[in-house]
């Protein structure tokens, strides 16, 4: 990787920047990097423009992608640091004059829309991709009204949005009002896909969970959950970090779990992980296609997930790879216990093959290629 602070006058007129709030252990992040890599080793002048030069998925970059730090430091959160550097984002817009400016996920939308609207350059062109439901149930009042005014306004004027299953395609041309150019793509989710390897047999069977500590990834119901199955063997490895840590420490102790449960913290290859578990449970309450759990299933991890994402819900139903239930504790709960009684085959589903690193990264350069060329 290459690090600069300040730009560069008359960078490549082909270059493709990436625009992160830091290197942090989601989903977003990670894919994020690895788009970058493909983008270089397309030959491509790939960047990274990122708020807060920090956090663990940093290591995921090559040589040949350049970081840019828009911010000193590394004070406040992602979302708070992203709206501080639209100035300075606004700024590198104007002075490095990328071909496009890829805004990954949700959070980095509004930071991208605004700074590129203030830099005034129509010649950077503006792709967004949506990677989660805009407007959830409880955005009511004001804020609903904000989220949709201001998604209206950020999709008339990208150039292109990309979208991670092909329903979505209605809902950001209900969300603008009108036709936008849009484009399904698959995310590259997928290093290793290979025969499972054998799971170990001594011990209690291993569930596995995978995600940022937020409100969104809900870990709270899968703990709820796991504390109705005290009389079954299991031993639950989270691997993660984020703001509800300390809160997911304390409820451990407070349903008397604690010495079935460990916090492994971020871990940059969770492979070895899937192998070990008898499967992985996403307990969230929305997504749009989590990465983990097509990873988990690429090397042959069955996944137990509430029906928080359409697109997944069908991919295990397509597959019968795993089960999906409602966001519900009991409903959670047995589904384990059937997963724990009766573990699914661990042949690999043919259909997560799409989601591989290498056709992934080409699905995003031939979306991209039009808009870089042109």
């Amino acid at each position: 990787m290459v690090f600069a602070n300040g730009p560069q006058q008359g960078a490549s007129e082909w270059g493709v920047v990436i625009l992160l709030g830091r290197f942090g252990s989601g989903g977003v992040e990670r894919v994020s990097c690895l788009l970058a890599n493909g983008f270089s080793k397309h030959g491509w002048n790939s960047q990274i423009w990122v708020a807060d030069n920090s956090g663990p998925t940093q290591s995921l970059v090559h040589e040949g992608v350049e970081i840019r730090a828009l911010l000193p430091g590394s004070n406040g959160g992602r979302k708070f640091r992203l709206l501080l550097s639209i100035p300075r984002l606004a700024w590198q817009i104007r002075r490095s004059r990328p071909a496009v400016l890829l805004s990954p996920g949700n959070h980095t939308h509004l930071a991208a829309g605004l700074a590129h609207a203030l830099a005034g350059r129509k010649d950077v062109r503006l792709v967004v991709k949506q990677t989660n439901p805009v407007l959830k149930d409880w955005h009511q009042g004001t804020r609903r009204k904000l989220k949709h005014h201001f998604y209206r306004w950020l999709y008339r004027r990208a150039d292109q949005v990309l979208v991670l299953s092909r329903d979505s395609i209605a809902d950001v041309h209900a969300q603008a009002g009108r036709s936008v150019e849009t484009k399904f793509v698959h995310n590259p989710y997928i290093q290793t896909i290979r025969t499972a390897a054998a799971r170990a047999k001594d011990g209690p069977p291993i569930i596995l969970a995978v995600g940022r500590f937020s409100r969104q990834k809900n870990f709270g119901l899968l703990l709820d959950a796991l504390a109705k199955l005290l009389n079954q063997e299991w031993r639950l490895i989270l691997l993660g970090e984020g703001p509800e840590g300390a809160m997911l420490r304390e409820k451990v102790n407070a349903l008397g779990i604690a010495d079935r449960v460990e916090f492994a913290g971020y871990v940059v290859d969770p492979i070895p992980y899937y192998d070990r578990a008898h499967c992985l449970v996403l307990s969230s309450l929305w997504e749009d296609l989590p990465a983990v759990a097509l990873e988990a299933m690429g090397v042959g991890c069955p996944v137990v997930a509430t029906d928080c994402s359409p697109a997944l819900s069908d991919i295990i139903r397509a597959t019968g790879f795993g089960a999906i239930v409602p966001i519900d504790v009991v409903a959670l709960s047995q589904a384990i216990v059937q997963m724990l009684e009766s573990p699914a085959n661990r042949t690999i589903p043919l259909e997560i093959a799409a989601y591989s690193v290498e056709n992934g990264v080409d699905e995003h350069v031939q979306a991209l290629a039009p808009l870089v060329k042109s």
